[in-house]
C-alpha cells in the first residue's frame, strides 16, 4: 500500500501515441504490453519509482536526467513540477531524488532543497544557517534548507546560491555538480509571469549549466514561471493544474496539456512528463 492505494499502482505511458525520440519512448504492441503488466504481482509495481522491466531502466534515468542532472549539456538547464496544492508534486520530486541519488550518473552531484513548509521528506536535519548546510554537505550528498524567518527566504536563497557559484569557481576541479530544488518557488516576489527574479535565480537558471549548477523549480502554477527563464527549461513534471494553464502551456510553452487536462485531474497523484524542446507530454498514473 502506498498512500493508501490498495489498487496495483504502476506507472504506464498513456499516450495514444509516442514519438520514438521522446524520453519515455515506445512500445511495438502496447495492448499486450498492458496485459503482460496486468498480471505482474502487486510487489512488481511497487519496487521502485520506475519499474524494471516496465518502461526500463533507460527510460528511467532519462527521465530523471532531465530533471536532475547539472549534465553541461542542453538538457543541464533548468526544469520544474507544477501543480495544485495537494497534487503530490513535493512527494513524488523526493522519491525521483531517491532514485536519482541511487544512479551512478549522480555519484558526483550535491543536492540542495529549500522550502518554507518545513515538512519533513528525508529523514535528516534541516538547516537555517547557510554555514551549518554547507559544514554538513562536506560529508553528504543532500542538505535540507529552512529559513527560519520566511520573510527572508528570497534573500537567504540568493546567499546560498551565490555561495555555490563560488564553491564551483573554486573547486571545480573537484568534479562536484550541484542541484539546487526551490519549493514553493510562488512565494517569491519575482516569481511570476511578468515580474522579474532575483539576479543570483536568473544568473542560477540561464548560466548554471556552464558550471555544473541545475536549477529546479516546483510551483504551483505553470503561469508562475518567469518569461525570461523559458528559455532556460528543458522538461518538466505537471500534475493536477489549473484549466488557464492549458492555454499558457500551449502558447509560451508549446506544450498542449488539453489531452490529458482531465486524467490529471481526475486520477489522484498522476502526473505527466513534458519534453520542453519537443512538445511531448507522457502521462503516467500514480504511485
Amino acid at each position: 500500500m502506498i498512500h493508501g492505494l490498495t489498487t496495483r499502482s504502476y506507472f504506464e505511458n498513456q499516450n495514444v501515441t509516442v514519438k520514438r525520440n521522446s524520453a519515455i519512448g515506445g512500445r511495438k504492441n502496447d495492448s499486450m504490453w498492458k496485459v503482460w503488466l496486468w498480471l505482474q504481482p502487486v510487489s512488481y509495481y511497487v519496487s521502485s519509482l520506475f519499474q524494471e522491466g516496465g518502461f526500463g531502466m533507460s527510460s528511467q534515468n532519462e527521465i530523471l536526467e532531465r530533471m536532475f542532472l547539472p549534465s553541461g549539456d542542453s538538457y543541464g538547464t533548468s526544469s520544474f513540477f507544477a501543480g495544485r496544492t495537494g497534487a503530490g508534486k513535493t512527494y513524488l520530486m523526493t522519491e525521483m531524488v531517491n532514485q536519482a541519488l541511487k544512479a551512478p550518473k549522480f555519484k558526483s552531484t550535491k543536492f540542495i532543497y529549500f522550502s518554507v513548509k518545513q515538512e519533513p521528506y528525508w529523514d535528516m536535519p534541516a538547516f537555517n544557517n547557510a554555514d551549518a548546510l554547507f559544514q554538513h554537505l562536506q560529508k553528504e550528498q543532500i542538505g535540507i534548507f529552512y529559513p527560519q524567518n520566511p520573510e527572508e527566504y528570497e534573500s537567504e536563497l540568493d546567499d546560498i546560491i551565490e555561495m555555490v557559484f563560488e564553491l564551483q569557481k573554486e573547486n571545480r576541479k573537484e568534479g562536484w555538480s550541484w542541484t539546487l530544488i526551490l519549493d514553493d518557488v510562488n512565494v517569491l516576489d519575482g516569481f511570476s509571469n511578468t515580474a522579474r527574479p532575483s539576479k543570483m535565480n536568473i544568473k542560477a537558471s540561464v548560466a548554471g549549466r556552464s558550471v555544473g549548477v541545475k536549477m529546479v523549480y516546483i510551483l504551483h502554477r505553470l503561469g508562475n514561471i518567469p518569461r525570461i527563464l523559458n528559455s532556460s527549461l528543458n522538461a518538466g513534471i505537471i500534475t493536477a493544474i489549473s484549466p488557464m494553464d492549458n492555454e499558457y502551456s500551449k502558447k509560451v510553452l508549446s506544450l498542449d496539456l488539453e489531452t490529458h487536462y482531465d486524467s490529471l485531474n481526475r486520477n489522484q497523484y498522476s502526473w505527466a512528463f513534458a519534453d520542453v524542446y519537443t512538445g511531448d507530454v507522457s502521462l503516467f498514473k500514480a504511485i
